[in-house]
Parts: structure tokens; C-alpha cells; sequence
């Protein structure tokens, strides 16, 4: 993992520490946060998508209720994006854990650990795994040391 002053596989220890309240939500569960859907995120690489093709296909699912829209607020409202390049990310994940311990900032507001490796919103740490989007609304401060 790549660090401030480091190569791949450098290894930092980290500290999460959130300083203020998250707002409060309607709805706290949705995918992001089932611990089935930790556990796929956290323990294996994912599968290739194409992403031209995933494109394709939704907008062929949504063709209808697009143009509904476009019929309602003009056809400027929804624009689909054909022609916009792929771009490729590699986020190096050292080690996956065996078994995922999601961290709650919540009931434990500070998160210490050595990073292994980031999937998706997810940071894997030697001593937990925590979703990033789940505290999108907190201030954190980040620390480590070599």
C-alpha cells in the first residue's frame, strides 16, 4: 500500500478519531452496510466488470423512464454519456482478513490499526474493517507513523 512516504506493501499504522456527531438518518441500513455485503467486499478480490456493457444494459432498463423525464423537464434533463473514457483503479489490498470485524465509530470513536488495503468505500485494517461511506457526514483525523 502506497503511503505518504512509502512503496507498495509499506505499511502504516492508522487512527481514526471523529470529531463531531454524524446527522441523523431515516434509514441506516441499506447494502453498504449488511454484514453479508462486508463480508464479500472485504475477504477476496471482485469480479471484472465490463463497464461498457454494464452501461449499455442499464440505461437499455431505465430507457423508459428516462425519456419520461426528458418528456416532463426537456431533453437537457437526462443526458447519457456515451462516450466517456474507462479508466482503471488498483487499490493493492496486502492481506485480506479472514474473518471481517466491521469497526463502529459510534460506540468505539477511535480506530487503531495497521492498513493491509482498500476496497471500494471499505478500509481493511489488521485489526478491523470500516466503511468509509457509512460516516460521510463525520470529521476525522488520520494519523501514522512509519
Amino acid at each position: 500500500m502506497a503511503g505518504p512516504r512509502g512503496n507498495a506493501g509499506s505499511r502504516h499504522h492508522e487512527h481514526f478519531q471523529p470529531t463531531r456527531s454524524r446527522p441523523h438518518r431515516a434509514c441506516t441500513q441499506n447494502a453498504c452496510e449488511r454484514p453479508n455485503v462486508l463480508a464479500t467486499h472485504a475477504q477476496g478480490p471482485g469480479e471484472p466488470i465490463d463497464l461498457l456493457e454494464a452501461r449499455d444494459d442499464l440505461l437499455s432498463r431505465i430507457q423508459e423512464e428516462t425519456t419520461a423525464v426528458q418528456e416532463e423537464l426537456g431533453i437537457q434533463a437526462v443526458q447519457p454519456v456515451f462516450d466517456g473514457d474507462v479508466h482503471e483503479f488498483d487499490y493493492p489490498v496486502s492481506t485480506y482478513p479472514e474473518k471481517v470485524k466491521s469497526h463502529n465509530l459510534d460506540k468505539v470513536p477511535v480506530l487503531e490499526g495497521t492498513l493491509m488495503g482498500i476496497k471500494a468505500q471499505y478500509l481493511i485494517l489488521d485489526t478491523a474493517v470500516i466503511n468509509l461511506r457509512k460516516y460521510t457526514a463525520y470529521q476525522m483525523s488520520l494519523s501514522w507513523r512509519d
